[in-house]
């Protein structure tokens, strides 16, 4: 008991003196549409930011950002209408899926195969047999 407590108050002593320079360098890797941050550098041909925090206790304040200024109500709309157009502008037209199969039969007699060996089974199916069914089934319905 006194040593749960004991491991306890250290663990609590130790987490109020971490602070941001305990953290060490942090790299940003990918482009802009798929970042990542991670603590080991990025790989080769990889576009990389490297960051170390700054020496001594920083306070939240200094690097939350800049303040949020609310703009006029004009101003406001101008910039929803032309976000609004680049979304429209940028949208990819929707595709159809057209399946072409050699037998189109087979797909559904494959899976009522799989229908009646799962229910013809006496205890549950384990992963496995789901498993190969579904690939079967899947190789069927190409």
């Amino acid at each position: 008991m006194h040593a749960a407590a004991l491991w306890l108050l250290l663990s609590l002593a130790g987490a109020g003196q971490m602070d941001p320079t305990m953290a060490g360098v942090v790299y940003r890797c990918g482009q802009a549409d798929a970042v990542r941050y991670q603590d080991v550098p990025c790989a080769a041909g990889e576009a990389s930011h490297r960051w170390r925090p700054p020496a001594g206790r920083v306070d939240p304040a200094d690097v939350a950002g800049p303040a949020i200024v609310k703009r006029a109500p004009a101003a406001a709309a101008r910039g929803k209408a032309a976000s609004r157009r680049r979304r429209i502008a940028g949208r990819k037209p929707a595709m159809a899926l057209i399946t072409i199969q050699q037998d189109p039969a087979a797909c559904r007699r494959m899976q009522r195969q799989r229908e009646n060996a799962l229910r013809q089974r006496r205890r549950a199916p384990g992963y496995l047999l789901e498993r190969a069914w579904d690939d079967r089934v899947r190789d069927a319905c190409r």
